[in-house]
């Protein structure tokens, strides 16, 4: 589990970190923050299970992160730090969501196990809860990779950005309907897709980051219509079938022998074996540049004139290798060449 402390008292901050007994409980401290903005700013680039904080703060008060938590980071467990005289603001934010609260006046070396222990425990209880009872999430998903400065460039106001998940989705919280979103994300760029996950239940957070992670790298590329904006799963759909391990190696061998330029059942089985085997956006570009390009004087036109790289679902590439497949073929016509040839 890793934990970002905050607390605009350097010295709290600094003693909390060095006496909790982290280790035992498998907890690492992978950073530090004096207020709410600035760990905020630590979350966009780091991954955090729990939040220690303290209530008052300058700048950006603990309640106030709380609240950004809940919309940006919702796995993310909390705890606050307090005093005597801020009870009330203990109060509001358990009502928040917070798991449990450390009294600053306890943090004796002798109590400090216990404390822990006692916060370890209530987080396992809620996560077991959680698992047992379905959630869904709301996710922005690309079929590229895109750094967070670029990503957050291109986001109206009225949407928020979450945590990173690996490196083509972020949680994202969106102001009113969220289906509305879509159209006007993917004007700003057709990578973009908005992913509601339905229905997922006994799943932890990390394994469910793992899952949309390979999702967007493998599936979402072939799941996607035209223009497609908008898409809701089942925890189910995130799944590769058995079908995905079919050899890329064949699969470059068929692009290669080009008897699918001319034959129609030969490009028909072409599709279905790349469909299949889920190959990477990337990575089946990559190749087709690579092969097609290796007959652009027979065929006329270079497989880089063909936007084969903005093509950002696979039904894209399809159409695409279908206009090169007519240029081939009226080439070959004009030059006498037959089509077995």
């Amino acid at each position: 589990m890793k934990a970002l402390v905050v607390d605009d008292d350097n010295l709290a901050r600094k003693g909390l970190i060095a006496l909790m007994p982290w280790g035992e409980f498998d907890i690492e401290v992978v950073g530090e923050a004096g207020n709410g903005e600035n760990a905020l700013a630590f979350l966009e680039s780091h991954s955090v299970d729990l939040v220690i904080t303290d209530l008052e703060m300058p700048f950006m008060s603990g309640l106030e992160l709380m609240k950004k938590l809940q919309a940006q980071y919702p796995h993310i467990h909390v705890v606050v730090l307090s005093m005597h005289q801020e009870f009330e603001l203990v109060q509001e934010a358990m009502r928040l969501g917070a798991i449990d609260y450390i009294a600053k006046y306890q943090l004796e070396k002798e109590q400090l196990y216990t404390v822990l222990d006692r916060i370890v425990k209530r987080i396992r209880k809620v996560e077991k809860r959680s698992r047992n009872v379905e959630r869904e999430v709301d996710i922005l998903a690309t079929v590229d990779t895109m750094d967070l400065e670029a990503v957050a460039s291109m986001i109206p106001s009225g949407l928020t950005l979450g945590e990173r998940i690996g490196n083509r989705a972020w949680y994202i919280h969106a102001e009113g309907e969220f289906t509305r979103w879509g159209k006007a994300l993917y004007k700003r760029s057709p990578s973009f897709t908005l992913v509601r996950i339905q229905h997922i239940k006994d799943m932890s957070n990390e394994h469910l980051h793992t899952l949309i992670n390979h999702y967007c790298e493998r599936k979402l590329f072939y799941d996607r219509k035209v223009q497609d904006a908008y898409m809701e799963l089942n925890q189910s759909e995130l799944y590769m079938n058995q079908d995905a391990a079919s050899s890329l190696d064949a699969i470059i061998e068929s692009i290669a022998a080009m008897q699918w330029m001319t034959d129609d059942i030969s490009f028909d089985q072409l599709q279905e074996s790349i469909q299949k085997a889920k190959v990477p956006r990337d990575v089946l570009v990559s190749i087709l540049i690579d092969k097609l390009n290796d007959y652009s004087g027979l065929y006329g036109d270079t497989a880089d004139a063909m936007g084969l790289e903005d093509a950002y679902y696979f039904l894209q590439i399809v159409d695409r290798l279908q206009e090169f497949r007519h240029k081939a073929k009226e080439r070959l016509h004009r030059v006498g060449i037959s089509p077995e040839v």
